[in-house]
This record gives structure tokens, sequence and C-alpha cells, in this order.
């Protein structure tokens, strides 16, 4: 069982891996595909930061359906945790 510290902490994670993904499609959006592109390419960490996301998604989903009297496959669970 996920201790309500341990979700914080993922949770917070999981917030410092989407605003690493949104500055990165905000700078390719403000910048296009000239100028400085090659240098937020240099240091382009939303592909990571999408693998940490999803990652931790999935632990956080996998403790949900590990809480005792949810039955796999409840409409429930599916409908809570559909992203």
């Amino acid at each position: 069982m996920m201790t309500s510290s341990l979700s914080v902490y993922i949770d917070l994670w999981r917030v410092i891996a989407a605003v690493a993904i949104l500055i990165s499609h905000a700078a390719i959006l403000h910048f296009g595909e000239t100028g400085i592109r090659p240098i937020i390419h240099r240091f382009d960490y939303a592909s990571d930061a999408v693998i940490v996301f999803f990652v931790l998604s999935g632990v956080v989903i996998a403790n949900s359906a590990k809480k005792p009297g949810v039955i796999p496959g409840d409409p429930t669970l599916l409908t809570a945790t559909r992203a």
C-alpha cells in the first residue's frame, strides 16, 4: 500500500515531468523550426519526462487497483483511472 507522503512525492514528480513537457512544447511552438531550436533539442528532456510521467502514472493506477474491495475490471475503477 502506498503511504500518503509517497503519493504526494509521486504526484510532485508527475507535475515536474508535465511541466518539462509543457515547456519543451511551448519553446518549439514559440521558436519554430529555426533559430534557437537546435539549442533546445540539445537540452531537450521532454521525451524522458514523458517516460517518467507514464511510469509514475502506472504506479498510481496499479496502487489504486490493489486497494481492498476493488474488483479488477470494475467499471468504477476503470472510470476513475481513465486518462
